[in-house]
């Protein structure tokens, strides 16, 4: 039995995959069960748990993780977490084991989603021998991208969500000293992810209480305030896309993923998030014509998943399996 898994700053999913034995699909995953990884004081505990629940032996196991996944020890970004790639072969009792960053596994999903749990923000025009990039926002921001290469998909493994916050001179005046007040590196996290939505929502309430990401998104259909805070999110999420689509190259479409924009997809159109990515100075063509994608919110609570699971098999992967 393979065991898959996607686990980020707030929560860990399980789930038993089972792989496409003709190539053409992604596999199918069962049984899948979400932790929140607070109620548990390690990763290994809350695996645990998964195996007991469902009386499962793994064979293989393939873990998605936030954060970087270079060397033996593995410290999560988001959590408390840290593990040891060793300890939990070990542990388990495995034949192999694949760790890789969880947006390496989202990224390794789009070629095989044919528009199925997708809506399409803009259909643009695609250059098939490009990089697709893939990103989103939820306790921190992702960044990955895939390269076509042998018939098959590369993974670009990347950091790139810490990158430093670029604003545009139509940004909120005060908001980049704002930000500084919040976090000494001020990147496109900062205000990307679940305490960035909360950091803009302070930032245009500040004569109100903070708000939780959540009630910020529970409240935004009668709050003035927490509905900007959301279009100011999607414009900033345009500048980040931009920025991503010219140091990858990736013309042939962009993913949007995670936890925050799928929710909040409603608010897109009151937003300059469109127009944003059709004026880029000199390259307004090369941004501006790039399909888009945002991934479902059911479709991108597997995505990760079963990224995980063809990352088992990926050979510009060897290197992330023990």
């Amino acid at each position: 039995m393979d065991i898959v898994a996607d686990i980020g700053g707030t929560n860990a999913r399980f789930a038993c995959y089972q792989p496409d034995q003709t190539g053409s699909e992604t596999g199918t995953v069962s049984h899948l069960t979400r932790y929140a990884c607070a109620d548990f004081p390690s990763m290994a505990d809350a695996l645990e748990r998964y195996c007991t629940a469902h009386q499962i032996t793994p064979n293989r196991m393939s873990l998605a993780v936030a954060g970087p996944v270079d060397g033996q020890m593995v410290n999560f970004t988001n959590n408390q977490w840290s593990f040891v790639k060793q300890e939990i072969k070990s542990r388990f009792q495995l034949s192999s084991l694949t760790i890789i960053n969880d947006f390496t596994a989202q990224a390794l999903v789009p070629p095989y989603l044919n528009r199925q749990g997708v809506t399409v923000v803009r259909e643009g025009t695609p250059y098939p021998d490009t990089a697709v990039l893939v990103l989103g926002a939820g306790t921190g921001l992702g960044f990955a991208a895939i390269l076509p290469a042998g018939g098959g998909w590369c993974p670009l493994e990347t950091e790139g969500g810490n990158g430093l916050l670029a604003l545009r001179d139509t940004d909120p005046e005060g908001l980049s000293d704002f930000l500084r007040s919040k976090e000494e590196v001020v990147s496109f996290e900062s205000c990307l992810s679940g305490r960035g939505l909360e950091y803009l929502y302070q930032f245009v309430a500040q004569d109100k209480p903070p708000l939780t990401a959540r009630q910020i998104a529970e409240t935004a259909n009668d709050n003035q305030q927490a509905r900007a805070a959301i279009i100011l999110f999607f414009n900033l999420l345009a500048n980040f896309i931009a920025n991503g689509i010219l140091s990858t190259g990736a013309r042939q479409g962009v993913y949007i993923s995670g936890g925050i924009a799928p929710k909040l997809k409603a608010y897109l159109p009151e937003s300059q998030f469109l127009q944003r990515l059709s004026e880029h100075g000199a390259y307004s063509d090369y941004v501006g014509q790039v399909p888009l994608f945002l991934i479902d919110e059911e479709q991108a609570e597997k995505a990760g998943l079963l990224g995980a699971g063809l990352a088992m098999t990926n050979p510009y992967l060897a290197h992330r399996r023990l």
